[in-house]
């Protein structure tokens, strides 16, 4: 895995959200949409294979194996099985995670991961940038040309600040991914 030199192991990871260009779905058969998050829910709508979908929600532990979409002005719920990624050309797909952060003597490093699902390398420049509030504590921007970050790999990275943040965001050519900073993992003096 080719990346910069500012990464190191990271061990648990909690997703953050990407606001610019939401990730789409293709039916890859007529699906059911339910009332619910589960298939013993009243069957509201169903949808035509070959349908392309956006979610309107996340999934989460309560919802496992679901996502919320809207179609012709409904909203409920699709079993993930039957949908795959929907993306028009190759691309890359970026998906940034933050895993909480360590106080290591007066700094407080912030640990993520970055990871390519697409189909192409990514190439160009990634803009980082922590968040106390509405205050910006820190903003990095780092050019992924040379290496690129290939489809099928990522790897973890760490961002220190003189204060602890609460909010993470990084923009891309793809589009803008935010989230909370995690939890605190450890402190040392």
């Amino acid at each position: 895995m080719k990346f910069v030199a500012f990464l190191l192991p990271l061990l648990l990871c909690v997703s953050g959200t990407q606001t610019d260009t939401p990730k789409r779905y293709i039916t890859t058969e007529k699906v059911e949409v339910f009332a619910a998050p589960n298939e013993d829910a009243k069957v509201i709508s169903k949808i035509p294979a070959n349908t392309i979908l956006e979610p309107v929600g996340s999934d989460g532990p309560a919802h496992a194996g679901y996502f919320k979409v809207r179609y012709k002005n409904k909203e409920g719920w699709v079993f993930k099985i039957f949908v795959r990624r929907y993306m028009e050309p190759p691309a890359p797909d970026l998906d940034f995670r933050c895993a909480g952060y360590k106080i290591i003597g007066g700094t407080y490093r912030s640990y993520f991961a970055v990871f390519n699902d697409g189909m192409r390398d990514y190439s160009g420049p990634i803009t980082m940038r922590l968040y106390k509030g509405d205050k910006r504590l820190l903003e990095k921007t780092v050019d992924f040309s040379s290496p690129p970050i290939e489809a099928g790999e990522g790897g973890p990275f760490y961002l220190d600040s003189t204060e602890p943040a609460d909010r993470w965001e990084f923009i891309t050519r793809a589009g803008k991914f935010e989230g909370q900073i995690g939890r605190l993992i450890e402190t040392i003096p």
